[in-house]
């Protein structure tokens, strides 16, 4: 949706000459969770459930690295650090997790920051890359110390699991989506509730900041996007088309036109 104003929900079937399938990456064993670009768009990282993190080229497609977990445990997010050196997972086995972290250059393992029961839903550094967040279905979210490896504070308040976790610019703020359907604002300092934005009438889902941090859009299955003032936590704009739940967001650099993606029987993706 350009602006929130219009709708392509025929996209998929009308991409014109110029758009078509570079390549496709194979390799995996198992489905693959949620993929992450490296800062410098040169890498992708896929997680997946056949227990691995596989890092590509992107521009050449050739398979560079295959990050191994744990035996047995199954990868569904993954995260690069703001300089793009180091990559982080949570591995799920049984009913336990670990935040995995690896050297991207080499793909040496650096070991693991801590253990979670259950599994991780998503990761995100913070802008200084020293900070790591983290969400599951616990209903809990969790900042790590990259450089002592300890848990720095625990947030909770949400009433059910965590979707998507997301810092602002400046790292002051983090911002959760949840099956709740709320959408939750820390302050990182202090691990203090800001406020939590009242609106979705579905699980709320991928989460982006723009306009220099003073806007926050959310997803949600209930096929909508939403603007908040972050300041106020009012909502501004409702932006709808899809017919179907509503997974991610995404801006161009300039923050003019913005993606979406829905899943199941919509298959679409908006702009």
């Amino acid at each position: 949706m350009r602006h929130g104003q219009e709708s392509h929900s025929a996209l998929k079937f009308d991409l014109g000459p110029g758009v078509k399938l570079v390549r496709t990456l194979r390799g995996h064993t198992n489905w693959v969770g949620r993929i992450a670009w490296s800062p410098d768009g040169r890498r992708l990282a896929s997680p997946s459930a056949d227990g691995t993190v596989r890092l590509w080229d992107a521009e050449t497609g050739d398979h560079l690295h295959e990050l191994k977990g744990l035996a047995g445990a199954m990868i569904v997010s993954a995260a690069f650090d703001p300089p793009g050196r180091i990559l982080a997972a949570g591995a799920q086995k049984d009913d336990s997790s670990e935040l995995l972290l690896w050297d991207v250059a080499s793909g040496k393992s650096l070991g693991f920051l801590g253990k979670y029961s259950g599994k991780i839903n998503c990761v995100a550094f913070d802008p200084s890359g020293k900070i790591l967040a983290s969400g599951s279905p616990n209903d809990k979210v969790k900042l790590w110390d990259l450089e002592s490896r300890s848990l720095v504070r625990t947030l909770e308040g949400h009433e059910s699991g965590v979707h998507d976790v997301v810092f602002n610019s400046r790292g002051t703020v983090l911002a959760c989506s949840s099956f709740d359907r709320t959408v939750k604002l820390w302050d990182t300092a202090t691990g203090s509730l800001l406020r939590s934005l009242n609106g979705h009438t579905g699980p709320t889902n991928g989460l982006t900041f723009f306009d220099s941090d003073q806007i926050l859009l959310s997803t949600s299955a209930d096929r909508t996007v939403k603007a908040w003032e972050v300041d106020t936590g009012q909502p501004l704009r409702t932006l709808e088309g899809h017919t179907d739940e509503i997974t991610d967001v995404s801006l161009t650099a300039d923050a003019k036109i913005l993606a979406t993606r829905s899943r199941g029987t919509d298959g679409s993706t908006g702009i």
